[in-house]
């Protein structure tokens, strides 16, 4: 785990190599955005997920535990 703030996205690299795009930054977006990120699609997707720097350790804790 490492955090460079720099503020920027990965949109532009996505739509240099036509890749699908998607950008939230709440719980809410991540549900939401889940359903069409799973779907077959002829393009490679990346789905950015953008966390609150003070937070990041702990969400990053919280998803390494959800996956045991």
């Amino acid at each position: 785990y490492f955090e460079t703030p720099h503020g920027l996205t990965a949109e532009q690299l996505c739509k240099m190599f036509k890749f699908e795009y998607q950008r939230v930054s709440d719980l809410v977006g991540v549900k939401e955005s889940l359903t069409s990120f799973y779907q077959k699609s002829s393009k490679p997707k990346l789905l950015e997920i953008c966390t609150p720097s003070a937070k990041n350790d702990l969400i990053l804790k919280q998803y390494f535990a959800s996956l045991k």
